[in-house]
């Protein structure tokens, strides 16, 4: 992806990411090429709907001084002619003269004017949110794993031995599992994360010992061949809470309500105002697949 991007583009394609939830891709700074020359096209903010790729919509992004012009708008729609497409989004910092609004509007070219929220505007939304707090759960994280036989069993030293050369073994329907395999899937077991994030406390990290009990026919291998029987295991697990409060700046994007905090340099909170709920989005890169 060409490195073109800028503050403004990125917070547009930002805004039209919650905008266009849940249905879109949004990328950012795309080369599109031209289907009659095979040129590619540089195009700001690229907007494609998930279930069908053809439908896509350019967002062009201007964060000038000055009004817009009609000379912009002849410019857009020559150039989403010669990339076949028919939807075209023109977002300027500083809006549109207006005989910019009414040639965008014959050419059925969308214009917002994305622009700082006046405080008498904000006294009539719903949300007046000057800071938005959240908490953030960590994907728990497995630092033992204790496989807990019957009395009587020997056992092998499993400490210095790869969770991937560890097999798990039911003999009931004849399954081996790799440990380390049974591993990833355990972080992502929603009965895990239900239990992490009921007790987590708050800007810490939280240890459990979390205990799952075998029935009778599983065990374990490291040889391929021998069998442990296993009663029980037990894994210890961390799990991160982290609690932010983001300063929020409220925007509009046309007629659609945004709020738009930095969490930090990498992540951005996105927020927009719609019938009355908030539509939540954290984004920590370009490209954005809202579900």
């Amino acid at each position: 992806m060409p490195k073109r991007t800028n503050p403004f583009q990125n917070l547009s394609a930002s805004i039209m990411a919650v905008m266009h939830a849940p249905d879109y891709l949004v990328k950012e700074s795309v080369l599109e090429a031209n289907p009659k020359t095979g040129l590619p096209r540089e195009i700001d903010i690229l907007i494609t709907e998930v279930k069908n790729p053809t439908n896509k919509i350019m967002v062009e992004c201007r964060d000038w001084k000055t009004k817009q012009n009609v000379k912009w708008i002849d410019e857009l729609d020559g150039k989403a002619r010669s990339l076949q497409i028919k939807r075209v989004i023109a977002v300027s910092s500083s809006g549109f003269h207006t005989t910019t609004l009414k040639e965008a509007k014959a050419r059925k070219i969308e214009t917002i004017h994305l622009a700082d929220a006046e405080e008498a505007d904000i006294k009539n939304w719903l949300f007046k949110i000057k800071e938005f707090g959240f908490n953030v759960d960590f994907e728990p994280v497995i630092r033992k794993v204790n496989l807990v036989s019957p009395n009587g069993i020997n056992t092998p030293d499993l400490s210095k031995i790869n969770p991937s050369d560890i097999f798990l073994l039911n003999l009931n329907d004849k399954k081996k599992i790799p440990l380390s395999d049974y591993l990833k899937g355990l972080v992502t077991d929603p009965k895990i994360i239900e239990h992490v994030r009921i007790n987590n406390a708050d800007e810490a990290t939280t240890h459990y010992d979390y205990t799952i009990p075998c029935d009778s026919g599983v065990g374990y291998g490291v040889d391929g061949e021998t069998f442990i029987p296993l009663i029980s295991i037990i894994f210890s697990i961390d799990s991160a809470r982290r609690t932010y409060k983001v300063p929020m700046r409220h925007m509009r994007a046309g007629e659609h309500k945004i709020l738009v905090g930095d969490v930090d340099n990498h992540n951005r909170l996105v927020l927009e105002e719609k019938e009355g709920q908030l539509v939540v989005m954290i984004e920590s890169h370009v490209e954005k697949h809202i579900k």
